[in-house]
């Protein structure tokens, strides 16, 4: 007796004051649109005039407008690579890359999360919720006959890249390869290196209380692992993750699913130095777009700001080439 009284007076409210900091915490970070159209878009088919594009449109399963880009090459697509964005990101943020897939002869169809970008929603919801956006999409790809005739490629960012391993767990798609860069195991292990530094102690207990919300919101699909995704998925994959990645944490996501995958000789890691979170970009310009992006925010002078976004833009209009063309190789491989 003397414990249960224990446990009601101190473990029952410790756990509801993590439950209700945990809530707190999701809502302020998820319940918000991000990456909103900057305008590089335009401005970079304007550099491109020789880029074939189309506007891509479908519905979600939260009935919002998932909008997206066709990249068409000029001559017939080899294949079509769907590309899915990181978190607080957006199509912007991959066109020089989609561009390299699209003159190696790919058609690309890059799309917008929910509450991201161009797509409506008035938030992202919650992480999981880039799965079954992706599962929109790829519906409408299997319906639309130009679409549905092309071999199917994935290519997933961060966020994007656990969407592109998970998908398969939702429904069965003739996938013929999923390449991913810095992408996360599960849900929430994207936040347990920041919630380590804010929390210190406390953050297991919080994450925990996360966890429980999410399976509350999105049922099942919240504990849906990329391990789990990528064996049931079948097809050749290759991972890469930077040692260094200060986002997700090398150790929870990469080693982790490494360990639960060596039976399975299909999937590929790759371990990188020095390459940060956003690893398809060359060093010093991930650095340097990092830094512009913090000086705006704070960038009073209009004439200031005018030159930092041009120097972002001029930097977002570059990949490394040479991952550019690995990714290529891997992508000409799976469907060879």
């Amino acid at each position: 007796m003397k414990y249960v009284l224990i446990a009601i007076i101190i473990i029952i409210p410790l756990i509801m004051t993590a439950a209700l900091i945990a809530g707190m915490i999701y809502k302020k970070t998820f319940y918000v649109r991000m990456a909103e159209p900057t305008g590089f878009i335009p401005f970079y088919f304007g550099k491109h005039p020789e880029l074939h594009h189309e506007a891509f449109n479908c519905r979600s399963d939260v009935d919002t407008d998932i909008k997206g880009l066709l990249l068409i090459p000029d001559d017939q697509p080899e294949a079509l690579i769907v590309m899915t964005h990181g978190y607080n990101m957006s199509c912007e943020n991959y066109m020089p890359l989609a561009h390299r897939f699209c003159d190696s002869g790919f058609m690309v169809l890059m799309f917008d999360s929910t509450g991201c970008g161009m797509s409506g929603g008035p938030g992202i919801y919650g992480l999981p919720q880039h799965i079954p956006d992706m599962k929109s999409v790829l519906d409408a790809v299997s319906k639309n006959e130009r679409l549905s005739n092309l071999p199917l490629l994935l290519f997933g960012h961060s966020w994007g890249g656990y969407a592109a391993c998970c998908v398969s767990l939702l429904s069965a798609y003739p996938v013929k390869g999923i390449l991913t860069c810095g992408a996360f195991r599960k849900s929430l292990s994207s936040m347990i290196p920041s919630m380590k530094r804010r929390f210190h102690a406390a953050a297991p207990l919080l994450i925990k209380a996360a966890e429980i919300l999410e399976k509350l919101l999105f049922g099942k699909t919240a504990s849906f692992t990329s391990s789990e995704g990528l064996r049931t998925a079948g097809c050749p994959a290759r991972l890469y993750h930077s040692r260094d990645d200060a986002v997700v944490g090398y150790e929870e996501s990469f080693e982790t699913m490494k360990k639960e995958l060596s039976d399975l000789e299909n999937i590929s890691f790759i371990g990188l130095d020095g390459r940060n979170h956003d690893l398809y970009l060359p060093p010093e310009n991930d650095r340097r777009q990092r830094e512009i992006r913090k000086e705006l925010k704070s960038a009073k002078d209009p004439v200031k700001a005018a030159l930092l976004k041009d120097e972002l833009w001029s930097l977002m209009s570059e990949t490394d080439e040479d991952l550019a063309q690995e990714f290529i190789g891997f992508f000409k491989e799976c469907i060879s």
